[in-house]
């Protein structure tokens, strides 16, 4: 009974070893461990120079470079020899998956610059982090130095693959390009590429965000006193005070030195304009009109008419409403929950009477003007109303306080949906989906399926 115990646990053993090997069966070998691929290297490619050699599984991109005089440090010979493996992973990328011919078309010229400069460098360009490659030499020989980085074909075909997809849909070159601009704050290349794709308000959003020495951030609405700010006004005119960074926070809301700034930038940086002329709305007094003339001049036609407001009270919601959303917080504007805030809370979750929680909401509002749940509430109650467009005014307001709030820019984008406004509706979708903004948000997904259905 031991002996044939014994052979039909050998049996059983060599079942499972021969399952636990199918590529080895199918005849596709496992991928090589570094030190074999270290082996077959100096086997047959330690002599090689500069280029790139395929090696079993993997392409090898050899810098080999001479070293002319002892100036060159072995630190500066590893680094020139990193650049020469960049250059030709580039020429790698030029020749076997060919150029990418986007259809940029749809940009105007400033941002299709952009677009393709970013396209070129960032996508179209492979560098070492993107891929699992080995280092197999990187060493001085002799009066040379060279460096070697191994890449898997298998990663580099997917790398191919990935910029055909670019070439068959340019709106992931723009969502790419804006998410970058966003998360290393290049506000002015945010604001740039928002306002040429039809979204001035993100636009002047980032404006503001990055521009918070020269746009005083202090809501200008509650700070300086308008007494102060006549009198501020008054030097200006009287020529006793400069036109500099560090005086405007003495003019925050005065419509005059703010249409004064937007207009003289109005033919280069109509975004920044655009910032201007909105935060300007609410002190222009007679003047509204004019300015929202010029604020819809400078969108060509995307023509800007803020919700009117029927209301009693609720000024910082009115003057949001006239903003259009423009209306800044600084740190002195409290956000503590006051009360109501937590009646209309409860209200809500009960489903209890709409036009009571939206009164509520005002009077938090201005109660507790900074505090991001008055405003994500209020748009919601807004919304379950169907009243669209003010709705989008309230979220165009959370954003001045989370700052490109992935939720709030979809909240927007449906609401733009629902108004009409599909174009931008669907650059907020388009950039939310391939940014990875998304994520596993199921209200995100909902919202960004709808739009992106439609097209």
């Amino acid at each position: 009974m031991t002996g044939r115990r014994s052979l039909y646990q050998f049996i059983l053993l060599a079942v499972m070893l021969l399952s636990a090997l199918p590529t080895v069966a199918m005849g596709q070998p496992a991928p090589l461990k570094a030190f074999e691929l270290g082996g077959l290297y100096q086997s047959s490619l330690k002599e090689k120079g500069s280029g790139w050699y395929p090696l079993t599984d993997y392409v090898v991109f050899i810098a080999d470079l001479e070293r002319k005089g002892r100036g060159d440090s072995v630190r500066d010979m590893r680094a020139k020899s990193m650049l020469k493996a960049g250059e030709l992973m580039r020429s790698w990328s030029a020749s076997e998956c060919g150029k990418v011919q986007c259809d940029l078309s749809r940009w105007p010229d400033r941002s299709r610059k952009i677009l393709q400069g970013y396209l070129e460098k960032k996508i179209q360009t492979p560098s070492f982090a993107q891929f699992h490659g080995h280092v197999v030499e990187n060493a001085p020989v002799k009066q040379r130095y060279r460096y070697a980085f191994a890449v898997p074909k298998v990663e580099l075909k997917q790398f191919c693959s990935q910029l055909k997809q670019v070439s068959s849909d340019p709106m992931r070159v723009f969502s790419q390009a804006l998410e970058g601009a966003l998360k290393y704050e290049n506000y002015p290349l945010a604001a740039t590429l928002f306002f040429d794709a039809g979204l001035p308000h993100l636009a002047s959003l980032a404006i503001q965000e990055g521009g918070a020495e020269e746009f005083c951030m202090d809501n200008y609405s509650f700070k300086p006193s308008p007494l102060s700010q006549r009198n501020a006004l008054k030097e200006l005119l009287e020529g006793k005070m400069n036109v500099e960074a560090k005086n405007l926070h003495k003019l925050p809301g005065s419509y005059e030195i703010l249409s004064m700034m937007a207009e003289s930038s109005m033919n280069t940086q109509p975004e920044r304009s655009f910032s201007l002329l909105g935060l300007s709305l609410p002190t222009s007094g007679d003047n509204y009109a004019d300015v929202l003339d010029m604020m819809n001049s400078l969108t060509e036609g995307n023509s800007m008419v803020p919700p009117k407001w029927q209301s009693s009270g609720g000024e910082t919601v009115k003057m949001s409403m006239l903003s259009l959303g423009n209306l800044r917080f600084g740190e002195g504007v409290s956000a503590f929950d006051d009360g109501y805030l937590k009646q209309a809370v409860k209200l809500f979750s009960s489903r209890g009477d709409k036009n009571k929680i939206k009164e509520l909401l005002i009077q938090a509002a201005d109660k507790t003007p900074a505090n991001p749940k008055v405003w994500d509430y209020l748009g919601a109650i807004l919304k379950a109303d169907n009243q669209w467009a003010q709705a989008s005014v309230v979220y165009l307001q959370l954003l001045q306080i989370r700052v490109f709030d992935s939720e709030a820019m979809g909240h927007l984008a449906e609401c733009y949906s629902h108004m009409g406004r599909t174009k931008s509706a669907s650059v907020i979708a388009e950039f939310m989906f391939y940014s990875g903004r998304v994520g596993n948000n199921k209200i995100l997904k909902r919202i960004t399926q709808q739009i992106r259905g439609k097209q």
